[in-house]
Formats: C-alpha cells, structure tokens, sequence
C-alpha cells in the first residue's frame, strides 16, 4: 500500500533555490562593483605616476618652457626630443608634441605605460601658462588627464562615480571634469574649497591630475637644508639675498657691488676707472701702503706731497704748495701771485696802474697788527665798503682825506645826528587792575590790543553821562589823560624825547584806587629797525624820522549840527575838548578819536566843539588836511583858543 505525499519537500527545494539564486546575484552585483572599483583606482595610479614624472619634467625645464610659452619662436630641446608650442581649437597655448611616449623617451622614465589601463584612450599631457585676472602675473602650470571618460557597465554615459574613484585615488591634485557648462575641471583644495581649470575639457568625467608652481613639487629646486641642489638658475626678480654668509663660485658678475669690510684679492684688472668717493657722503678715499705705481699715462691730482720729486722734463701745475722756502734764480712770471704778506725791498710796480684792495675796513676800527708787518699797520692803507681810503692813525682806521659830500660822512657821527633828532615810541602797559590815566611829554597816543568788553570800566567810571567810546584828550598843561580806555589796555605815544612818563589808576576794592607811575614798558627811537616795525605795526602806516604836527578848531554856531570825518594823511590825532551843548542837540556822545581799519584817525566831535591835533608825515600832508603847522616851541601844540 502506497504512503501519502504531503509536498513539504518541494516547498523547501524551491525556497532553497530561490535564496541561493538571490545570494548569486548579490554576489555578482557585488563583485561587479569591486571590479568598477579596482578599474578605477587603476586609472587614478597610472595618471599619477604619469602626471609625477610631467611635474618633474617642468621643474628640470621650468626656465626653457617660460621661455617657450611666452616667445613662440624658440623651441626647447630635452632628451633628443623637441618641443614647441601650439595651440588647440579652443586657443588655448600649450608645449606642443608633449605625449607620454615623448615624456618617456626625454626623461629616461622606466616602467611606465604609454597608455592608461581601460578603454579610456591616451594619456593627454598640457603645459600652459596659468595667468591672474591682469594678465601680469603668469607661472607655469600642468595639467594631465586621460583622453576619453571612463564609461559605465553595459552603457556609453560616463562613469561619473568611477571618475571620483580614481580621482580620489590620486589625491589632492587629483579632479574631474565636470558634465555641464564649459566641462571645466574641479579640484578639492586642502581647506575645502574648490577651485577649477576652464581650459581643454571638451566632455565630463575625464580624470586629470594637476600641477605646477602652486604644487609640492616645486620645492626640487631647493631645499632649506641643503640636501638638494639648484637645477637651474636662481630668478630673484631684482630682490636682494639678504642675511648671506660665504658665497663661493667660479666667477662674481654685478652692475655694481658694496663692500663695507676688506677686500682681499691677489690680483685685479681693472678695465674702467677706479673711484675711490663714496657716493653717499662724497668723501673720498686713500691709497695706503703702495709700492711702485708704474705706467705710461698721466698722473692727475688736485694736490701732490711728496718727500722728494724728479722731474726729467718741464712742471706743469695749476697749484703748487710750498711749506718753506721758494729760491728762484731766475725771473718769477705769474699770471696771479696771492700771498699773506708780499714785501718789496724796491719799488711795487703795477703794470695797468691799477691797485685793487679787496679786504673791507670799518672809521674807526683798530688798525694795529693788521698787515702782518711787526704787528702794526703804521702808514697803511685800506678801503671802507663805500671805497673811502683810510689811513692807519694812531691806531684807529681815519678818513685820509676830509669828506666833501654828506654821503662821505662817518655812520658814528651820523648816529650821534639820528640820535639828537630822532623820535621815541614808548608802549605802555598797565595790568590788567590797572587802566591809563594821563601821560606827560608825548606828541600823540594811540590804543593798542584794546578789548571792546574793556571800553567802558563799571567799577570806576558811573553814569550815562561818561558813557561812549575811549577818550584822548590834550590837556592845556601839554599832558594827555585817558577816558573810558579799560583796564589792561595798553597805550603807544611819539614823543621827542625818551624822558616820557605815564600815570595809571590801581583798583584796590570796588569802591576805592589810588594813582601810580609808572615808566615805558618798552622804548625804542626812531633811528632804529624796532621803532619801524613796531609803528607799523601800531598805527598801520609807515612812520617818518621827522613828524610834522598840525591843529585844525572846530567851531559850532549856536549849537547845531556835528562833525565826523576822517583826518586823511594824518598817522595820529589828539582831540582836545573845549565845551559842549545840550544832550538835547546832537548826540551825546563826547569828542574821541577812533582809528580805522586802514590806520587812518577818525575824529567825531559828537555835539562838542574844540581843536584836535595830529601828526603828518610831511608839512605837505598837514597843509593839505587843513591843518595849521604847530611851531616847536613847546611839546604839544599851543593852544588857538
């Protein structure tokens, strides 16, 4: 009898196959990948390996394919292979004929494969000029990528996550060209950023690898340990080799060089001259310790001192210095002889009749020793600056003869005159508790440095009657006092003589002063530079050594009207007052005298009549203002009234 079937074991059998057809093909996937994998870091090694021995062929050469890429007539020679440029259809320049078989043959490489592994075509080699945004600053860079992108399984499209692969496989100068825009070459820089080459990507996915001055292997040229050496020139670019110790070499070529130490040569030929001044400070240098100086040229010097010369043939010299003696037995001809001191035991001839004394003396100035003749210059002669001829008297330069015209007389006695004549300004200058009060021997006064807030003195002048501007009254004793001036504010007068005193009041308190002399803060006389600047300065006009004074009256009738007006000509004016009217006709304001801004006085006699006085420059001046010219009998004009 046959036992039941249950169909458990057909279950089991499918479930097992299933799984194992899904482990297949897990496997497959898997492996598949890995193959993908190992294609692509394949194509990462051999790129590097080709794009090291590319850096290395530029660092060799770096300075021959500058020189190429910027000059395209030259071409570069390496290996028994030559280079040139070119340029490919996008116009990009780059070292022309530059293959991996080129490469191989030029650098004597071993063990390197012309072609990359994989369908991916050639290796394709650019070295071109990378150049900032200006164009100025250009370095040589290179760029080695593979020909054709690598492709997916099964597919055309490349393989964009296989390019990654192989370009991480390269490392930090590994990149890939990207799939839109201009397919330009993306590199991951150290800090993470990213930087692009626009240049020969024509299609994405194609794996480079990148070089150049910007690269770790630029430091073959040198190391700071001096385990390397230079393999070519070293370009400073016009910059200085500073903190250098021993420079050794075959041969030392400069423009120009600097020693500050010895210089130790056995031999030196010289083909220019030798300049021994220092450029900077112009001094110049000596020769010390030399032997024979030998040649056939002329020996040019500005002075020569020797022990003892001979000299076969005849002396030509500009300048000859003697120490001792000069024994001629001859005639002595000269075209100029300058000397200290030139004695004749016979006559002193002059051919042209003309004997010129350059040397300037002074009336009055000691004569003795001068001339160098037993320390006296007894019976010389000399000139003054305006060629007067002096004569040695009694030990003093005099006059030889009597002068004739007014410019012949002495500037001493001229001085004693300017002195007996002249004027004294004084500047008096009370504190600044103190105001002036009146002031004895003086021709005229002026304000100086007054302020406005001072014109008018609230703890000593009460009133509205006395209020208005600064008073300067001539008194009828000669004097002239002081009103509504304020205190510290300090005063200029001409006199005629320097014995002028002035009188100013002291506040003590609110309520109480007293009056106190005082002299000239500063006094200066006519004849004097001091006395001109400063009257300038004062009166704003030039001052005279002589003023002329006038007096004009004003006179009013029965009170009306009033006078202001400006004293033309005049450099100071004094009103003195006489009477006045009512408040009630006119203004209230007394006499004063103002200056204006261009140093003319202002006189304003308000609603007062009296006289003023004033100084001119000239008698013309006086007369022309309509003043009466004041006689000088007495200091201050006398009174017409």
């Amino acid at each position: 009898m046959r036992k039941k079937q249950t169909g458990a074991f057909l279950i089991s059998a499918a479930i097992a196959v299933a799984i194992l057809g899904v482990l297949i093909s897990f496997w497959g996937v898997n492996y598949a990948r890995q193959m993908r994998i190992e294609r692509a870091e394949r194509i990462g090694e051999a790129l590097k390996i080709i794009g090291d021995r590319v850096q290395s062929f530029v660092v060799e050469h770096h300075h021959e394919i500058d020189a190429l890429l910027r000059d395209g007539k030259k071409q570069l020679k390496a290996g028994g292979m030559t280079f040139q440029r070119e340029t490919d259809a996008l116009g990009n320049e780059y070292v022309g004929k530059l293959t991996a078989a080129t490469l191989i043959k030029a650098t004597n490489a071993t063990g390197i494969g012309e072609r990359p592994p994989g369908n991916v075509g050639d290796y394709v080699i650019r070295v071109y000029l990378g150049c900032d945004g200006k164009g100025n600053n250009c370095n040589v860079e290179t760029l080695t990528y593979i020909e054709k992108p690598i492709p997916k399984p099964y597919a055309s499209e490349p393989d964009m996550d296989a390019a990654a692969i192989a370009a991480r496989k390269i490392g930090m100068l590994g990149g890939v060209s990207q799939m839109g825009g201009g397919h330009a070459f993306r590199f991951l820089e150290a800090n993470g950023r990213n930087s692009t080459v626009e240049k020969f990507a024509t299609t994405g996915g194609l794996v480079a690898m990148r070089g150049g001055y910007s690269t770790g292997a630029a430091d073959a040229y040198l190391r700071r340990d001096g385990s390397r050496a230079m393999t070519g020139d070293l370009q400073m670019g016009k910059h200085g080799i500073v903190g250098a110790g021993k420079i050794e070499g075959q041969s030392l070529e400069v423009t120009s060089a600097t020693v500050k130490g010895t210089v130790n040569m056995g031999g030196a030929t010289i083909s220019g001259p030798l300049n021994l001044t220092d450029p900077t400070t112009k001094k110049r240098s000596n020769i010390l310790g030399a032997g024979d100086i030998t040649g056939d040229g002329t020996l040019t010097m500005k002075r020569l001192d020797v022990a003892s010369a001979k000299v076969d043939g005849a002396l030509g010299a500009e300048s000859v210095e003697v120490s001792k003696d000069l024994k001629v037995s001859g005639d002595l001809r000269a075209g100029k002889a300058v000397a200290d001191t030139i004695t004749s035991r016979q006559a002193l001839k002059s051919g042209s009749g003309v004997v010129v004394l350059e040397q300037e003396y002074r009336v009055g100035g000691a004569c003795s020793g001068v001339g160098g003749i037993d320390r006296s210059a007894s019976n010389g002669i000399a000139l003054d600056a305006r060629g007067r001829v002096l004569s040695c008297q009694s030990g003093s330069w005099q006059l030889a003869s009597t002068p004739k015209t007014v410019t012949e007389v002495p500037d001493p006695i001229i001085q004693v005159i300017r002195k007996n004549e002249a004027m004294w300004l004084s500047l008096f200058r009370p504190a600044q508790h103190q105001g002036m009060s009146r002031v004895w021997g003086a021709l005229a006064c002026a304000l100086v440095d007054m302020p406005r807030s001072n014109m008018t003195s609230a703890t000593f002048l009460a009133g509205s009657d006395h209020a208005g501007s600064p008073e300067i009254t001539l008194m009828s004793d000669g004097s002239i006092s002081f009103s509504r001036t304020g205190n510290g504010a300090a005063v200029a007068c001409l006199s005629r003589s320097k014995h002028i005193k002035a009188e100013v009041y002291s506040i003590i308190s609110s309520n109480a002063w007293n009056y106190v002399n005082i002299p000239p803060r500063e006094l200066y006389a006519s004849y004097t530079s001091e006395f001109q600047d400063k009257a300038i300065a004062i009166f704003a006009r030039r001052q005279q050594e002589h003023i002329v004074m006038g007096i004009w009256s004003y006179e009013w009738k029965n009170c009306t009207g009033s006078y202001r007006g400006r004293m033309k000509g005049a450099l100071a004016c004094t009103v003195m007052e006489r009477n006045w009217c009512y408040s009630t006709s006119g203004g209230s304001k007394r006499a004063s005298v103002e200056m204006d801004a261009d140093g003319t006085p202002i006189v304003d006699f308000g609603n007062t009549y009296g006289e003023v006085t004033c100084a001119f420059p000239t008698k013309a001046d006086a007369l022309a203002a309509g003043f009466s010219v004041c006689s000088h009998g007495g200091n201050n004009c006398a009174s017409t009234w």
